[in-house]
């Protein structure tokens, strides 16, 4: 994961931490078409046979956007047990493992719990405080991925810069798909002129594709910071017994997953959008 420069809040400009934009940037859009379904069946005859489709499509919507969360922080949870047998914390890794791959100015913070993130602009690895501070499968893991965030931007990885590049305009783009989805359908409505509808309608199409666009960027980019760097990393350096493997194997998936369903629900928004177009 990444985010920007203020802990408080992730900016566009992150990956790992990218996490809470993508969130409300999701929200706004997925409520704002969630409005414009309404008052778009509000203009037309209701269809009562197309409502238990419709209730199925939100109730699985819903599952979609969190089921992967509450997984992920189910496999946190889980192999956050303290490992009294393990050399060394969360933090003392992350700042080991930045002086083995020479990545000078690389610095390592404690951070809100939940909040793990690499900032590239600062250049700062952030845990979570319990990470930072505690042995656990998961502390390991999450220091290792966030790591592996460092060592993309300092290789200057192709798709690591497309992403921040990418991240710094979806904040301001899906606001104003939020924006375009709410009050198109409603003036529409109110000033009985169906074309200002599809031009705001239209509007709000590309804005969702560039955000789609975005998680799908996103993540070859976190399964590459877990599997191609943070796993070889640890198990090839002998940090992890084998048996441990499987552990960390888990907590890696759980991070890079998040953005899963993220893109699923960017695909949901934008069929629910051209649905509207029918």
């Amino acid at each position: 994961m990444m985010t920007g420069s203020s802990p408080a809040q992730a900016p566009p400009g992150s990956l790992f931490r990218a996490d809470d934009t993508c969130k409300s940037a999701a929200a706004l859009t997925s409520a704002a078409l969630f409005t414009a379904c309404a008052i778009d069946r509000a203009a037309k005859p209701t269809d009562i046979s197309a409502m238990p489709i419709f209730l199925i499509i939100a109730v699985v919507f819903l599952v979609v956007i969190f089921a992967p969360s509450f997984w992920v922080k189910r496999q946190l949870k889980k192999h956050a047990r303290p490992r009294p047998d393990f050399p060394g914390t969360g933090g003392e890794l992350a700042l080991h493992l930045i002086s083995r791959a020479g990545l000078t100015g690389v610095g390592v913070e404690p951070i809100d719990d939940g909040a793990d993130h690499y900032d590239p602009q600062s250049r700062t690895v952030h845990l979570s405080r319990s990470f930072y501070r505690g042995k656990s499968v998961s502390a390991v893991a999450v220091a290792a991925h966030e790591v592996g965030h460092a060592l993309q931007h300092a290789r200057n990885e192709k798709l690591f810069h497309l992403r921040m590049a990418l991240a710094r305009s979806i904040q301001p783009i899906s606001k104003i798909a939020g924006v375009l989805l709410l009050v198109g359908p409603m003036l529409s409505l109110l000033l009985r002129a169906p074309g200002m509808s599809l031009i705001f309608l239209l509007l709000g199409i590309l804005a969702l594709v560039f955000q789609l666009l975005v998680h799908l960027v996103t993540l070859p980019v976190e399964f590459d910071a877990s599997f191609g760097k943070a796993l070889p990393i640890l198990a090839g350096g002998g940090y992890l017994q084998p048996s441990d493997l499987p552990a960390t194997r888990s907590v890696l998936r759980a991070a890079s997953l998040t953005y899963v369903a993220h893109s699923l629900a960017g695909v949901f928004n934008l069929w629910t959008l051209l649905r509207l177009l029918r």
